[in-house]
């Protein structure tokens, strides 16, 4: 299971390979300076950079840049089309790097004479040869002086991490989504084929009788954890609530096991039919421990729990919309009692309370 981390735009520290691509023919002393002044600006940003500190404009410049960048763990490339290129050098990288490209052009105001470096054609050439090869890829139009170029860099580079590591997630499907429910159908393949997600399907029966065989005294020391978060856990079934904590044990267990770094659980209706237990509960305290959890076996919102979870450094929660205030300008948010602990006001402490439709702890 990959490591929680801070992903977010907060955290400046991104690794960025920095390809300066041109051609001889163009204007490579304003090119020059363009490079000049971008390393400064993206230095003094905070980001790391990796790559050579001059214009890359034949092949054996970019081999060497290539083996430079190997050994570095690259959040994105950012490729400086300094002047116009064709995408020779730049489909070369792209067979070397699945890393997510940053396609930069520099603005050039039109004199009447000829273009100096013709820029924006370059990244609009490599653009098409990057979508023809499926290779993801933003792009940026400014000077390296502009405002909004470090926060655009940001972003693209939390994206690219978080895209990176979509592509090394295992994440845990336990039972089929309710039928009817098409929103959250698994595509496995598909879910493989793009983004690289690894899927590992789990049977409800197993992990059923795994929760019924838990002891209590193994969850004794759980008991005595939550009490001290919740301001009234002792109002409760205690049967039923370490069956809640049960559950928890199990899907726990099964994340360490199987190295999942998500979870997506069928809990209606069986577990409150086959077991009497809410899952609920369970799926919150996965959730404030960095494993995103969604009902309904729906894979697809864990997916994107999964994604804000590393944009923002913070455990996230699925939720349905129920109502509309056009007045208020307002909408209603309603979820069965999945969210994070960690989501309370901390100048209030948490209460717990029963499934609203079942009527048993603990959400």
């Amino acid at each position: 299971m990959l490591t929680p981390e801070v992903v977010g735009l907060n955290n400046k520290k991104f690794q960025i390979g920095l390809i300066p691509l041109a051609r001889i023919t163009f204007d490579t002393e304003l090119a020059n300076g363009f490079l000049e002044h971008t390393r400064n600006e993206l230095n003094a940003a905070g980001f790391t950079l990796h790559g050579p500190n001059t214009l890359i404009t034949n092949s054996e410049e970019l081999n060497q840049s290539i083996e430079s960048l190997r050994s570095a763990d690259l959040d994105l490339i950012v490729i400086l089309q300094t002047t116009f290129a064709d995408s020779t050098m730049l489909n070369h990288l792209a067979d070397n790097f699945d890393t997510p490209f940053l396609l930069w052009s520099i603005p050039e105001p039109p004199t009447g004479e000829r273009l100096r470096l013709n820029s924006f054609c370059g990244i609009n050439l490599a653009a098409h040869s990057l979508t023809l090869r499926g290779h993801p890829y933003g792009y940026l139009y400014s000077d390296p002086q502009d405002d909004l170029v470090i926060t655009k860099i940001e972003s693209y580079s939390a994206a690219a991490r978080a895209y990176t590591r979509l592509g090394k997630a295992t994440l845990g499907v336990l039972g089929d989504h309710p039928p009817g429910m098409d929103s959250c159908h698994l595509d496995a393949k598909l879910l493989q084929d793009k983004l690289g997600i690894r899927i590992h399907t789990l049977e409800l029966e197993p992990t059923f009788n795994d929760v019924q065989d838990r002891s209590t005294s193994e969850l004794d020391a759980l008991y005595a954890q939550l009490n001290g978060s919740l301001e009234n856990l002792g109002t409760f079934d205690r049967e039923k609530v370490y069956g809640t904590l049960s559950v928890f044990r199990s899907l726990e267990q099964l994340t360490e096991e199987h190295h999942l770094d998500g979870l997506a659980v069928r809990c209606w209706p069986e577990f409150f039919t086959d077991l009497g237990y809410a899952a609920c509960g369970a799926l919150s305290m996965l959730s404030n421990r960095q494993v995103p959890c969604s009902c309904e076996s729906d894979v697809n919102g864990t997916i994107t729990q999964l994604i804000l979870g590393w944009l923002s450094g913070e455990p996230t929660f699925g939720t349905d919309i129920v109502y509309f205030d056009r007045e208020e300008d307002s909408i209603v948010l309603w979820h069965c009692g999945l969210a994070p602990l960690s989501m309370a006001d901390p100048t209030f402490k948490p209460r717990g309370t029963l499934h609203s439709n079942r009527q048993v702890p603990l959400v």
